[in-house]
């Protein structure tokens, strides 16, 4: 087992911080646009921000957080893809669609967390 410097740890705790941060505040841009939209823009809407930017951020950020040593790496999917579910009832209110939509949101933060543990584990032997 590895242990870790106090400095370290800290260094970790801002990364993580910062994607949370960054990635609660791009899912609360995504909210407020969608909250704001006309009806005649929420085709539009759903397509940018559910089939790109949530799974792109989603994506992304897993994998910043992943790639630290910290263990919520194992929340972050889970809780983004709770926040992109919780963004698709509150905009579109309609709660058939969010099953179709669930897999969406969480497969690319599940995949990011893979990715990075994967490198990890490549970069350790």
């Amino acid at each position: 087992m590895k242990f870790y410097s106090k400095d370290d740890r800290v260094k970790t705790t801002k990364k993580v911080l910062l994607c949370y941060g960054v990635s609660i505040l791009i899912y609360a841009l995504i909210l407020v646009w969608g909250i704001s939209i006309d009806p005649m823009g929420l085709f539009g809407y759903v397509l940018i921000s559910f089939y790109f930017l949530l799974p792109v951020t989603s994506f992304v950020f897993s994998l910043l957080v992943s790639a630290t040593n910290s263990r919520t790496k194992w929340l972050y999917p889970f809780l983004f893809g709770a926040f992109g579910t919780a963004i698709a009832i509150i905009v579109l209110q309609r709660m058939s669609w969010i099953l179709d939509v669930l897999p969406i949101l969480i497969a690319p933060a599940f995949a990011g967390l893979i990715i990075s543990l994967l490198i990890q584990k490549i970069r350790n032997k």
